[in-house]
């Protein structure tokens, strides 16, 4: 149990959290992303993370390592009450997320993601209730760092992409302290 709650980010060389193995078994694959790249357990980059450094959009843009081919671009909406971005995924797919408390809703995939304190451990469940996948946040890093353990592979890119919203929603949420 970490300060916050059950303590779901691991290290590669951690095993996963010993009540999600027990409950739910070990996941298909585990990936680990920080700001620029998210990588696998052997330490391959997988997934190049771009950011518009200067966008008050937050425009990012998340490329497959291995073919150099755009996986997705996410925009935040700036005029909105809650944090809500939309995805364009290369296969054409158009989701939008958005935040009310500790949910953020993934329309029109249904799929939702239950938060345990803002962006720190996720549950993202696909619109049958099915986990889908796991994401641990890294306390005290100063390069905000996550774990995500994917139970359901084809949808590996939709998850990339959800991880790395929740990032941004973290960034945005963290960055405007003391304003």
């Amino acid at each position: 149990m970490g300060l916050f709650g059950t303590f779901r980010y691991h290290e590669p060389w951690e095993p996963v959290n010993e009540a999600i193995v027990a409950q739910h078994g070990l996941p298909v694959r585990s990936l680990y992303m920080d700001s620029e790249k998210i990588v696998d357990s052997g330490d391959r980059v997988l997934y190049r993370v771009r950011r518009k450094i200067l966008s008050l959009h937050g425009k990012t843009d998340i490329y497959d390592n291995t073919t150099a081919q755009l996986v997705a671009h996410y925009e935040r909406v700036v005029l909105s009450l809650h944090y809500r971005y939309c995805v364009q995924m290369n296969d054409g797919a158009t989701p939008e997320l958005y935040s009310s408390n500790d949910v953020i809703e993934i329309v029109p995939l249904g799929w939702i993601v239950r938060m345990e304190g803002f962006a720190r451990n996720c549950t993202l469940f696909d619109a049958e209730g099915r986990i889908l996948a796991f994401i641990g946040r890294k306390n005290w890093s100063m390069h905000n760092r996550y774990s995500i353990d994917i139970y359901v592979p084809e949808t590996e890119q939709y998850i990339v992409t959800i991880a790395s919203v929740i990032q941004s929603m973290f960034d945005d949420a963290t960055s405007n302290c003391g304003e």
